[in-house]
């Protein structure tokens, strides 16, 4: 079936995926701006699929099929994951409805849209980023969010791109040299390759450099076999594996810079057991809540918990070293693992491989190459929490061969359509409450605690939201409206810190046995937190529990003895020690 006249329904779609994948809103973070624009136009792609679809049976590819059951169990987990999960599920849902316009194009019509989309949107990403990184001085974000995040973007999208520039010059070749059309079109492919492979250069990142160059010899291997069924896929196996080692050993540099700041020394191998703790703690986290994993954006809470047990038993100082307040496990396939369990990990697995198989056939080798370049960063970042990189992975399978789930058009594009309506509208709700948290940093205190409290009726599962607003309750000294605020977000967002907050509340409404219990969770969660032993030793003192005291002020004193709060807690144990023993009464456990 087709959406419409095809190439003019092909290049209207590209367009509007590219720029939804461009959108940036300098209020907000890069993701919600994209998740929402992404949501729009797979709405609208849905919806024209769904009313014009008739009768009309859809083949989806097995690797795209494969996705969207995925996509159909995360969404069953916001039965038993936190209210906050319904974001990351939206930025699953939004680049399967654009996978649905694109599938519903002629197959001619689906490789150009998608040689379109990564040409026009990787260019302009590309040009975005190479004019920050040569005038800008630091390493350029492309309005991606950081400069790890704009390297997976483009490493999605340059293959498709270079692809797409090999086909133009042969092309140009066929048709004649002379001729106006094939010069222009071939200037403009090698023009966006130009610039995406400037940027991808430019931004630092590692995962995305071995990711291209680890896909650049799986599209080799594919188009050498001579079948693209058995032997392909053991040597795209192979490579893969080979690549997932190479990769490992090249993180060791790439997260040196972000681990120095908190070790302090102990170079690349400190920052390399750095990441296989982050990663080692994602898996036994997965482990513990199978088989159906936590639900979306239940990560963060599971990952603090399964590591409060790991860093148990270790020195405070050396905890603190080690512990990580991790929303993602920085690699996509743990953090499935942990999100969505067995299932989650199997169907995003089968959905690679079964792609990887289908483009194959196909000889797709563009839209192959991005797919291996996404599954071997995916050992590296959390790519699938990126719009750009999600947007570029589903229509990529769209163009796969192969085995095929027929299913009506009205069926996948109106079911479709409701799921990106209903992700459509939180996700909304959530980039004004990001503008508006943004906005309230310039106000004064009351009209700050207005523009908060709006956020929070905004988007009431925002956990970002729940916990500034608590925040700054708890600075306007309004302690019980802080403490309902910031118990609120703990259900929402997982942060250590939280705990120690609420146990000042807690302290300012005069309950110092309530808040001791806050500042113990904040120190089991935490063993290295220096506020949370601070804050724990003085509770102590107050409940005159003075050997507890004495044993936690020493702990803070080792974490940052030179900090402030040290000597005033001492001196707050010392009075207390001197009031004892001249009462004469002895404390227990002394």
């Amino acid at each position: 079936m087709s959406l419409g006249p095809g190439a003019r329904a092909a290049s209207g779609l590209a367009l509007a995926a590219g720029a939804a994948i461009l959108a940036w809103d300098p209020a907000a973070p890069a993701v919600a701006a994209k998740r929402a624009a992404v949501l729009v136009v797979g709405l609208v792609a849905a919806g024209l699929v769904a009313g014009g679809g008739g009768g009309a049976a859809l083949a989806v590819p097995a690797g795209l099929a494969t996705w969207g059951a995925l996509v159909g169990w995360s969404a069953l987990g916001l039965a038993w994951g936190p209210a906050s999960g319904a974001a990351h599920l939206a930025t699953l849902v939004g680049p399967a409805a654009v996978a649905v316009g694109v599938l519903a194009l002629r197959r001619a019509d689906r490789r150009r849209a998608i040689a379109l989309l990564a040409t026009a949107a990787g260019g302009a990403l590309g040009t975005w980023g190479a004019i920050e990184g040569i005038t800008g001085g630091d390493a350029p974000y492309g309005g991606q969010g950081n400069p790890n995040w704009l390297g997976l973007a483009l490493a999605a999208t340059l293959p498709i791109a270079a692809g797409a520039a090999v086909r133009a010059w042969h092309a140009a070749r066929r048709g004649g040299a002379a001729r106006r059309g094939h010069r222009v079109r071939v200037a403009v492919a090698l023009g966006s390759v130009v610039a995406q492979a400037l940027a991808l250069v430019l931004s630092g990142s590692r995962t995305a450099w071995v990711a291209v160059v680890v896909a650049a010899g799986l599209v080799v291997a594919a188009r050498r076999a001579r079948a693209p069924g058995a032997r392909a896929f053991r040597r795209v196996g192979g490579l893969a594996a080979a690549g997932a080692v190479l990769l490992l050993v090249v993180l060791a540099g790439a997260v040196e810079h972000a681990a120095r700041p908190r070790s302090g020394a102990g170079g690349a191998s400190a920052a390399l057991d750095g990441r296989l703790h982050l990663w080692r703690v994602s898996l036994h986290a997965g482990a513990e809540r199978l088989p159906l994993g936590t639900g979306p954006g239940g990560f963060g809470h599971a990952f603090l918990d399964t590591q409060a047990r790991a860093l148990a038993s270790l020195d405070p100082v050396a905890a603190a070293r080690r512990f990580e307040n991790a929303e993602t496990a920085h690699q996509a396939w743990l953090d499935a693992w942990v999100a969505h369990g067995a299932p989650g990990i199997a169907l995003l697995a089968a959905a690679v491989a079964l792609g990887a198989l289908g483009l194959a056939r196909a000889r797709a080798w563009g839209p192959l190459g991005s797919l291996a370049a996404v599954g071997v960063a995916s050992f590296g970042d959390s790519t699938l929490a990126l719009p750009a990189v999600g947007v570029i992975v589903t229509c990529a399978l769209a163009v796969a061969r192969g085995p095929a789930v027929r299913v009506g058009a009205r069926l996948a594009g109106g079911g479709l359509l409701v799921a990106a309506g209903l992700a459509l509208v939180p996700a909304v709700a959530e980039l004004r409450a990001e503008r508006l948290r943004a906005h309230a940093d310039t106000l004064e205190p009351g009209a700050r605690l207005a523009a908060l409290d709006a956020a929070t009726r905004l988007a009431p599962r925002s956990g970002e939201a729940s916990l500034a607003f608590g925040l700054a309750l708890l600075e306007a000294r309004q302690a019980a409206e802080a403490e309902a605020e910031l118990e609120r977000s703990t259900t929402l967002l997982a942060n250590a810190g939280t705990w120690v907050a609420i146990g000042n509340a807690r302290t300012l409404l005069g309950e110092p046995a309530r808040a001791r219990v806050a500042y113990q969770e904040g120190v089991r969660l935490a063993p290295g937190a220096f506020r949370a032993r601070a804050s724990l030793a003085r509770a102590y003192v107050e409940a005159g529990e003075l050997a507890a005291a004495r044993r936690e002020l020493a702990v803070a004193r080792r974490l940052r003895g030179g900090h402030t709060s040290v000597p005033e807690i001492a001196e707050l144990l010392r009075r207390a020690e001197v009031e004892a023993d001249s009462g004469g009464v002895g404390e227990s456990g002394r």
